[in-house]
């Protein structure tokens, strides 16, 4: 096979696979110039020179691996130990447009582990925080033990470090975001730092910010 075609990086079995709306690709057998794959719940006989079916084509193919198209990334495909390999086709980045607001901030909605949030975007800022009246409303426990001292607008007070599982503004979904809880009780948004927007592409033009999520690719993984 032509070894200057791309080829995808094998996962192991039990790293978590990415949740998107996409049709799943399981390749359960390989043969000369066929293969036979499982889209979704349904078993398919690809053979190469056949048009694109559900968007994945087979370009080449014996009983060692296979080369395939999938949504135009093309790849090279191994069984391993005669185990199946899963394909999976991630939608295109994910981006959101932000205009700056009259009082000079960025404001936009999203969620906290599934949880509505108005936030402010402020790439001048290392953490995400979020008071303690945001974490009781959220159920996001925080432990004594981490507190420190932080200096906020209304002057000094003590915060509390977290990890906080998910958060999405429109389609874009970062996981595991380090975020500070601040002694709080008033009603105000949550401060979008570094440590989410580090794991997005930003591009501020004029008045407009765009948020993109980070490509993940089409990926294999053992079945």
């Amino acid at each position: 096979m032509d070894m200057k075609r791309q080829s995808i990086l094998l996962l192991l079995l039990s790293l978590v696979s990415v949740s998107v709306h996409a049709s799943q690709f399981v390749v359960l057998g390989l043969f000369q110039d066929r293969a036979m794959i499982k889209v979704d719940n349904r078993t398919h006989l690809y053979r190469v020179g056949q048009p694109p079916v559900n968007g994945l084509q087979l370009l080449e193919a014996n009983a060692r691996g296979a080369v395939v198209s999938l949504g135009g990334e093309v790849m090279n495909v191994n069984l391993v130990e005669g185990r199946g390999v899963r394909l999976e086709r991630i939608a295109e980045d994910p981006s959101i447009s932000i205009r700056l607001q009259e009082d000079g901030l960025y404001r936009t909605n999203g969620t906290i582990n599934g949880q509505g949030r108005e936030f402010v975007i402020d790439t001048g800022a290392n953490r995400v925080a979020l008071t303690t009246r945001d974490a009781t409303e959220l159920g996001v426990e925080y432990d004594e033990s981490t507190a420190h001292p932080v200096l906020t607008a209304n002057g000094r007070t003590v915060g509390y470090r977290v990890v906080l599982d998910e958060i999405a503004v429109g389609q874009i979904k970062v996981r595991n975001v380090e975020a500070t809880i601040v002694e709080n009780d008033t009603p105000i948004p949550v401060l979008l730092g570094m440590a989410f927007l580090k794991q997005v592409d930003v591009d501020i033009r004029g008045d407009m910010m765009r948020i993109t999520g980070k490509a993940e690719g089409p990926y294999l993984a053992q079945n």
